[in-house]
């Protein structure tokens, strides 16, 4: 029997012996659900024994979760420090696999080999920056900006672009300035749309879910990309775009193997991930009562879950993804260590006693007092613009 074999099978022992003392008949003091904390305690020491330390300990966060007296944002606090961490930790793990993957290449050759996009020259650019800002809503930019150079490098080279032409220059900056614009269209593994819905939250008491946020955020991106492809036709107009070759784009064909059977496990585990997200969204109109109940879950339990399914799958006998592999090289650090430096520090300057909140107000209540809705609006935009 494999390694692997061994740690499933131990796996489903030790969860099925936690189930089993869930399930008893509790003696006074001691409550039903104090029997679950207990089974959960069991399952949670069998695997930590007999599999290992690290991705278990996320099944032990995960049915903690689903215990109705600590719930998820309990967990993910008490864990974690705070539900934002958690969230960006754990969707920076998720979508670490892509980038081991063809995905970000198949997807561009996708957009850019259409027979639309070889209509022309800008037909062809703007279904390739269209691509890259495609991918940003799920893929955090660095790891997509990492990813994708590579296969800009193909295009050069297949396309005859020079690198440091006009074409060649445009091309990367578009890359760039577009894989910028989809990390603010949605949150999910964004630092700073999550930063600001908590802070949005923690300001109003009101929650942004995903959709709500991805409504706004998508057509906004979507406009700021058509005109960054617009300035770049009327105002920064290549001299040599004329001479891209695109009767050679379906070469860039060649360069992406077939689609791998790990790779279509680790889309479906991400799919699942976005369902969950954006799903209870869906429901509110039609079923307040489920939305409520599913709103709970916060939204680092969906990235959880996607975690403990790559963790857990396995092709060939390896496993989806590897936690030693994803903790040291799938997690921004920077990023997680700079956004609970900056919850803390919202956290202080809205804090009642320093008397940040008060002076602002009275600083600046004179001029919102003079200004319309609108005004008051392009203020703050301005105000956050010179920040």
């Amino acid at each position: 029997m494999t390694k692997q074999t061994k740690d499933l099978v131990w796996m489903l022992v030790s969860l099925a012996a936690g189930f089993a003392v869930s399930r008893l008949t509790p003696t006074p003091p001691l409550t039903q659900e104090g029997l679950a904390v207990l089974g959960v305690f069991l399952s949670s020491l069998m695997m930590w024994i007999t599999i290992s330390i690290d991705w278990p300990s996320l099944i032990t966060l995960f049915l903690l979760g689903l215990l109705p007296h600590f719930g998820f944002p309990a967990v993910f606090r008490g864990a974690f420090g705070n539900v934002t961490v958690a969230f960006l930790l754990f969707t920076f793990v998720l979508v670490y696999p892509l980038s081991k993957t063809f995905f970000v290449r198949r997807c561009a050759v996708a957009f850019v080999t259409n027979r639309f996009a070889r209509k022309g020259p800008w037909y062809f650019v703007s279904f390739l920056l269209f691509s890259v800002t495609f991918m940003g809503l799920f893929i955090s930019p660095s790891v997509l900006f990492v990813a994708f150079m590579p296969f800009l490098e193909d295009i050069y080279e297949v396309l005859q672009i020079k690198k440091k032409s006009p074409t060649g220059n445009m091309l990367m900056l578009g890359t760039a300035f577009c894989i910028s614009l989809s990390s603010g269209m949605t949150a999910i593994g964004h630092v700073w749309p999550t930063l600001a819905i908590g802070y949005y939250k923690a300001a109003t008491g009101v929650d942004v879910n995903q959709f709500q946020y991805m409504a706004v955020g998508i057509p906004t991106g979507l406009v700021l990309v058509l005109s960054l492809i617009a300035v770049f036709r009327w105002v920064y107009r290549p001299s040599d775009l004329a001479q891209m070759d695109l009767k050679k784009a379906m070469e860039l064909k060649a360069l992406v193997p077939k689609t791998s059977r790990r790779e279509v496990m680790i889309l479906a585990v991400m799919a699942l991930t976005v369902i969950l997200w954006v799903g209870p969204s869906l429901l509110r109109g039609v079923t307040p009562a489920l939305y409520k109940s599913l709103s709970r879950y916060t939204t680092a339990m969906p990235p959880l879950l996607g975690c403990i399914l790559l963790f857990i799958l396995r092709e060939n006998g390896e496993p989806l993804l590897s936690f030693q592999e994803a903790v040291s090289k799938g997690i921004l650090w920077a990023a997680i260590l700079m956004t609970g430096a900056a919850t803390m520090l919202g956290s202080a300057l809205t804090n009642q006693e320093m008397g940040i909140k008060e002076w602002l107000s009275a600083m600046l209540g004179p001029v919102a007092a003079s200004l319309p809705v609108e005004g008051i609006i392009l203020f703050f935009f301005a105000w956050c613009i010179l920040e």
